[in-house]
């Protein structure tokens, strides 16, 4: 093994040995050190009976069952946004099919028109060749 794997295998030991160690003794300090607080007041007393370990847990337990409503909150949002979001892309669609028929009717009626336009241009022609005046000539 390399001199500097050997040098972090230590240097990890004793860290963690270092790390157990004082948190030992942060625990005995912090049990000892509040051990008669509060008692006078049942509630406070029975809480400051509890060593850091159980106070540490019932923490870890609290902050667990937020997260999981905030989770739980969050999930049904997400729902209501993918419902929401579902509908409106059925209302886009509908929107879309409207817009493009309407599109199409457009079409059709704009060549329909230009037939139109194109017999009225050749009645009248044919009118006019047979004497006939019309004063509104200049308006088509």
């Amino acid at each position: 093994m390399s001199k500097i794997r050997k040098e972090k295998r230590f240097l990890q030991r004793n860290f963690e040995a270092f790390v157990e160690f004082n948190t030992a003794k942060v625990v005995d300090i912090f049990n000892d050190s509040f051990r008669d607080c509060g008692k006078d007041d049942p509630e406070t007393y029975d809480e400051m009976k509890k060593d850091i370990i159980a106070l540490m847990t019932e923490e870890v337990s609290l902050h667990a069952n937020v997260t999981s409503d905030a989770l739980q909150r969050t999930h049904t949002l997400i729902m209501g946004a993918k419902r929401a979001s579902s509908h409106y892309q059925k209302e886009a669609e509908k929107c879309t099919f409207g817009v493009e028929t309407c599109e199409e009717a457009r079409e059709r009626a704009a060549v329909v028109l230009i037939e139109e336009r194109k017999l009225t241009a050749l009645w009248m022609r044919r009118a006019r060749e047979h004497g006939w005046e019309d004063e509104m000539n200049d308006n088509l």
